[in-house]
């Protein structure tokens, strides 16, 4: 967040050719990806669980794609 915040921030004193806000959602996604990529091992995604905690199976669920059918012809 502070690396889109300064880069808007430094685009408006420059005067880019590229709209400042632009700029800084740029940076914000590439530092948000980048985060999220290095950091994937040591804090990994915990699975969707239920209000007990326990796991919810994602197969023959509604707009997912794991449904272990075939749909290829």
């Amino acid at each position: 967040m502070f690396g889109g915040v300064f880069a808007w921030m430094h685009a408006s004193v420059l005067g880019t050719a590229f709209p400042p806000d632009l700029i800084g959602f740029g940076v914000s996604a590439v530092a948000m990806v980048l985060v999220t990529l290095l950091t994937q091992k040591i804090n990994a995604p915990r699975p969707l669980t239920d209000i007990e905690g326990n796991p919810i199976d994602l197969v023959d669920r509604v707009s997912t794609f794991r449904s272990g059918k075939s749909y290829s012809s």
